[in-house]
């Protein structure tokens, strides 16, 4: 009877569904994401922040994310599917003007459960992008100016508050003035700019649609600004002259001349020693190039007596 039974064990086992490690699959605490969205005019455009592993340093692979906007009165559905970096959704104009909660619902593999990220916000008819975007090319780079817009698309009143440039697809700060000075370019290189009008500066952000695409090539024309308080002393045969630098912020060095010809190769210093120079009277002056190479009108001479 004895060896019977432990004949017939394994089928016991298999038929009671224990099969191997009766050990249940170790399941994953997967972090909260940190959830960033804002309106962009009758969009919300949403970026989940999921985490790539978890607290032990174990891969998160996530299989659904489900976004939901949901009123005192209604629940919908925006959008499901496969996580991804950054999602656009349109407010349904139902929605529109009452304090909604924005759901976000998250499914990983192997997570212990479903993780709901909950926020709270008012949609609100947005202002109308700015119009008129121009541009001028400066000695600090490219100065953008636009002309706001008051009023949404029905017709009724909004001041916007402050303005978002967009550079070449990237969103930027905050700015409180129709204008803008884009001083990181680079000659030669193209940009791309649009413009949004925003009604609030503190999450979530509001803001129009962008206007229509402004692009500019930068080319640096303008040359700087000479140096000033150049001084020279005379020692034997040689010279040591210095001289103040150029107020200009994209000054790449200085040139010397004496007598109106250059002697001195590109420096990045103020100062200069012309060595064995001939007997006589000599007229120094200095010119600040910048990066592009445009050069500036030559600097207050300054003149020496070499004995």
């Amino acid at each position: 009877m004895r060896k019977s039974l432990i004949a017939i064990l394994p089928l016991i086992l298999i038929f009671c569904g224990v099969r191997g490690n009766p050990t249940p699959p170790k399941r994953l605490e997967i972090p909260k994401p940190h959830l960033k969205f804002w309106q962009m005019g009758k969009n919300l455009v949403i970026i989940p922040g999921l985490a790539e592993v978890t607290p032990e340093g174990e891969k998160i692979i996530y299989r659904e994310i489900r976004i939901w906007m949901a009123s005192k009165r209604t629940k919908m559905l925006l959008w499901k599917g496969v996580p991804s970096g950054k999602l656009s959704v349109r407010i349904p104009p139902n929605f529109m003007e009452q304090r909604v909660r924005l759901v976000v619902e998250i499914k990983a593999r192997k997570a212990k459960k479903t993780i709901v990220k909950t926020k709270f916000f008012v949609p609100t008819p947005p202002p109308l992008p700015p119009t008129g975007l121009q541009y001028k090319v400066q000695e600090e780079g490219i100065f953008l100016s636009w002309t706001p817009r008051e009023e949404d698309e029905r017709g009724r009143k909004v001041v916007p508050v402050a303005y978002i440039v967009f550079k070449n697809g990237r969103m930027g700060k905050p700015i409180f003035t129709p204008f803008y000075l884009d001083s990181r370019v680079k000659d030669g290189v193209e940009y791309r700019y649009r413009v949004s009008s925003l009604l609030s500066t503190s999450p979530p952000l509001i803001m129009s649609e962008k206007s229509e695409e402004l692009r500019v090539k930068y080319r640096d024309t303008i040359p700087p600004s000479p140096p000033s308080k150049l001084e020279a002393l005379a020692s034997g045969g040689d010279v040591f002259l210095q001289w103040e630098e150029s107020p200009s912020p994209d000054v790449k060095g200085y040139i010397v001349l004496r007598d109106g010809k250059k002697i001195s190769p590109l420096l990045e210093k103020t100062n200069y020693w012309d060595r064995g120079v001939e007997k006589g009277r000599h007229r120094y002056t200095v010119v600040a190039v910048d990066r592009a190479g445009n050069r500036s009108l030559p600097s207050p001479p300054a003149e020496v007596v070499v004995q």
